[in-house]
């Protein structure tokens, strides 16, 4: 990478990392009229503000992305070298995420704290009224419209994401948490609020809160798995990494459901781009699958498929032999879709979830 790109990476980074530390203290930076929404801003004048551990992480993600973009840096690796400069990068980024969401108030409580609570996402408290899972989704058209604002909106599937870490949670012995501070404080704000839980929920928000931040970070993986394929280049694979780990909101809002989209997308595209280069027509069959889960998760993701259709015309109108290419997409199609209606069908099936309804 030439130095003028790596001075606009160092740039970018330095300025997220001075925009963070400033919503931190209070700054209002931004349009004057629309001060007031940031969120930051009067919590900072209230709770306690750890900015040491944001900065520490910002200056580590800053130099190490500096250093993995020197020129011939991808190029010069092993597969193994890259493999582990990915997965350092994933660290870096969730030590960061971490520490912004615990830059405000009690550490560790804070990401509790808004997974718990109904203002931030109603997915959590929902997903304690559940019960059996073969029958809330076999009846989930029904009770869909009673659902407050983000779930009535929204298929089971984050839902169904945060009962999964509850129950998990239940299986940790009581006496490791029975006594902790962070757990008595994420249940003494949803006291405050009005949806009260016991304390392995306490738990569960935690771990719910750093699980979603885990998740994000991870996908800088499939992000350069994609761009070095499309391109032929590792470095251009790298720096896409180090790009996709400066997100701002990947960053700063690693604590939300958001997190399950941003994770699904990035690997249904991977997916139907290895596909479309695949023989295989499994691996065809694998991404309509995944764009099934995806979808479970949020209808949002309808986009991306139609983004794909797109994608496939464009690419057909670019071949060479375009009654081939024309075969090779309806086979590839067709093996979607038969990935995609065998997910619901076994759903249905399992359980009696009918999401078309």
């Amino acid at each position: 990478m030439g130095r003028s790109a790596r001075n606009l990476l160092l740039v970018a980074g330095l300025s997220v990392a001075v925009a963070v530390n400033l919503f931190a203290r209070g700054v209002g930076v931004g349009i004057r009229a629309y001060r007031a929404e940031w969120i930051w801003r009067p919590l900072a004048k209230e709770l306690r503000v750890h900015l040491m551990p944001a900065f520490l992480a910002s200056a580590a993600l800053v130099g190490f992305v500096w250093w993995l973009c020197r020129r011939g840096r991808w190029e010069e690796m092993r597969p193994w070298g890259r493999a582990m400069a990915l997965a350092a990068l994933v660290l870096v980024t969730f030590a960061l995420q971490c520490a912004l969401i615990n830059a405000i108030g009690q550490p560790w409580a804070g990401p509790g704290a808004i997974i718990a609570s109904p203002v931030t996402t109603t997915y959590f408290d929902d997903s304690r009224h559940v019960g059996p899972v073969g029958e809330y989704l076999a009846r989930y058209h029904e009770i869909m419209p009673h659902l407050r604002y983000h779930a009535a909106t929204h298929p089971p599937g984050t839902t169904l994401f945060f009962w999964a870490v509850r129950r998990a949670c239940r299986w940790v012995p009581s006496s490791w948490y029975a006594r902790s501070v962070t757990v008595a404080t994420v249940q003494a704000y949803a006291d405050f609020l009005g949806v009260g839980f016991p304390s392995a929920d306490g738990l569960a928000a935690v771990v719910s809160a750093l699980l979603l931040a885990l998740l994000g970070a991870c996908t800088v993986v499939p992000v350069y798995l994609l761009t070095s394929r499309m391109t032929g280049s590792p470095a251009a694979g790298g720096v896409a990494a180090c790009l996709t780990a400066g997100i701002p909101s990947l960053l700063l809002l690693s604590a939300s459901s958001d997190q399950l989209v941003f994770f699904f997308a990035v690997r249904i595209v991977l997916l139907a781009y290895l596909a479309w280069k695949s023989e295989r027509v499994w691996v065809s069959a694998a991404a309509g699958a995944l764009c099934a889960m995806g979808l479970f998760v949020s209808l949002g993701l309808l986009a991306l498929v139609g983004w794909l259709l797109l994608w496939a015309f464009f690419g057909w109108l670019r071949a060479a032999d375009r009654g081939a290419a024309l075969r090779r997409l309806a086979v590839r199609w067709a093996a979607g879709g038969a990935g995609f209606i065998g997910f619901y069908l076994a759903l249905f099936l399992a359980t009696g979830y009918r999401g078309w309804t």
